[in-house]
């Protein structure tokens, strides 16, 4: 998301983004679905939805659809540049021993490409 007043933008990315996946994740009375699509080569559109199945076997399927453009966190920062932001920077998230997300994120310059990946762009006016 870019917001008008110092900017924070979620990007994720990795190899994993152009799989068709499906990742569930349990909770207490319900089954998290992600659904992924193939992300499109020609146009890095990404198709995403949530589904959610419960305990009683009932489904909401593409209770929350996606339709995105995949842009790479270097296409976000020249975007941020042009519009005017003075500073723009990247904030990577580091990883458990198990190799998931850990929700530390660190200033970063540069990063190795993983299979999954979350960073946050700032930028400043």
């Amino acid at each position: 998301l870019i917001y008008q007043d110092g900017s924070i933008q979620l990007n994720h990315g990795g190899t994993e983004m152009g799989e068709s996946m499906k990742e569930r994740k349990e909770f207490d009375g319900f089954t998290y679905v992600w659904d992924q699509r193939p992300l499109c080569a020609i146009t890095n559109q990404a198709i995403r939805h949530i589904h959610f199945e419960f305990e009683d076997g009932s489904k909401l399927k593409k209770a929350f659809t996606y339709d995105w453009r995949m842009w790479s966190l270097p296409e976000l920062q020249d975007l941020m540049t042009e519009a005017g932001f003075s500073r723009v920077e990247v904030y990577w998230e580091g990883a458990t021993e198990d190799g998931e997300g850990d929700g530390d994120f660190v200033l970063a310059d540069t990063a190795e490409e993983e299979q999954s990946w979350i960073a946050y762009v700032g930028g400043w006016r």
